[in-house]
């Protein structure tokens, strides 16, 4: 009796010194927008934006066009509101505005358009739902997989992505809320497609 215990006991402890347990990859879904999305450099896409801030707001619609670094910008607004169109790059751009042009700085301009400051270095990037290459360090929150969700924070802002579906361009967020302590922006886009697509 005493040899069968021992016996048993040895075949117990050797099996958990042995036992590894099975790795499970996260799904496919969840790889493809957890992913940093760098490689999305040319793109377009229409949405709805609108944006508050303590004494101020805007709301309108966006049409964003990327290639590369340079960029269009089409803003229309409320009732009263003209159209305006901004296309530069990174470091400069110009905008048409009832029927004036100005030149500046992507944010001056985007600012002068709709009262609000927004960092476009690093909106290009996080449209996408990626973190900017080339902003600050980065905090990253728990992902929910049941709502297809995931945030992070960088440069003071606090951003949350949500409503991924499969794009065109890949698996990419519908839904996009900024917030930093003086304002908060959200995006709900209408489409996702190449830059050449009409």
């Amino acid at each position: 009796m005493m040899a069968r215990l021992i016996l048993f006991v040895t075949i117990l402890v050797t099996g958990c010194a042995t036992y590894a347990p099975e790795k499970i990859s996260a799904p496919e879904s969840l790889q493809s927008y957890s992913s940093s999305r760098t490689d999305l450099t040319d793109w377009r896409f229409a949405a709805k934006l609108s944006v508050k801030a303590r004494d101020r707001g805007f709301a309108g619609r966006l049409d964003w066009t990327q290639k590369k670094s340079s960029f269009r910008i089409l803003i229309s607004g409320p009732l009263g509101f003209k159209r305006v169109r901004i296309e530069g790059n990174r470091i400069s751009a110009s905008m048409e505005q009832n029927e004036k042009v100005f030149v500046g700085t992507p944010e001056m301009l985007i600012s002068r358009a709709t009262g609000i400051s927004i960092p476009m270095d690093n909106w290009r990037w996080w449209l996408s739902g990626s973190p900017s290459p080339i902003g600050g360090p980065i905090e990253y929150s728990d992902r929910e997989l049941d709502n297809h969700s995931t945030s992070f924070s960088q440069d003071g802002w606090r951003l949350s992505f949500s409503e991924y579906s499969s794009t065109p361009l890949g698996y990419l967020p519908k839904k996009i809320i900024g917030q930093n302590s003086n304002l908060s922006f959200k995006l709900i886009v209408s489409k996702w497609a190449s830059p050449e697509s009409n």
